[in-house]
């Protein structure tokens, strides 16, 4: 944008032509603001930002966190202390256990298949109740459902907490 600014005899302006029925001071007074904020320290756009800053770091973790955990349920197929919990015996193999095929699918599937069934129920919810208020009963119900996984002694439980993890994701 250039801020061409015309002022024409009916009072109406033209800003980069386009015709606007506004008073040239909103528009100085725009134009001032905006370099007043493009002027500030990054310390005093923090201090008058504070609580926007801080929603968006906490939104910004939990989007960070559902990405770090599609990644990381499969890194667990081949360590050793995860397959003697939750492995098949089987004769022959470097670690004498493997998590089958079908498991590996559902443990990595879970998540997304959870996701699904969250997007129906958080956009219903998000609707009726706000956007923040969905958001945060969200993360809450994250923290209860993270200990199903933390705590899970077979694989079924695994993929529960998983498909549980999904919908509030």
């Amino acid at each position: 944008m250039s801020g061409v600014v015309q002022k024409l005899h009916s009072g109406a302006i033209i800003v980069d032509n386009a015709k606007l029925d506004v008073s040239a001071t909103v528009v100085q007074d725009a134009a001032k603001a905006d370099h007043a904020e493009h002027d500030m320290s990054p310390r005093k756009a923090f201090c008058i930002h504070k609580k926007a800053i801080l929603w968006s770091m906490a939104l910004s973790g939990a989007l960070i966190m559902d990405g770090y955990d599609l990644v990381i349920i499969g890194s667990f197929y081949g360590q050793p202390n995860f397959l003697k919990r939750f492995g098949t015996p089987v004769p022959g193999t470097v670690n004498g256990y493997i998590i089958p095929a079908e498991w590996q699918a559902a443990l990595s599937n879970g998540s997304s298949a959870g996701g699904i069934l969250g997007l129906m129920l958080n956009g219903w919810a998000a609707e009726r109740f706000g956007a923040k208020k969905v958001m945060l009963t969200s993360l809450v119900a994250l923290i209860g459902f993270i200990f199903i996984m933390v705590f899970a002694d077979s694989l079924t439980m695994l993929v529960i907490g998983e498909v549980f993890c999904g919908i509030s994701w």
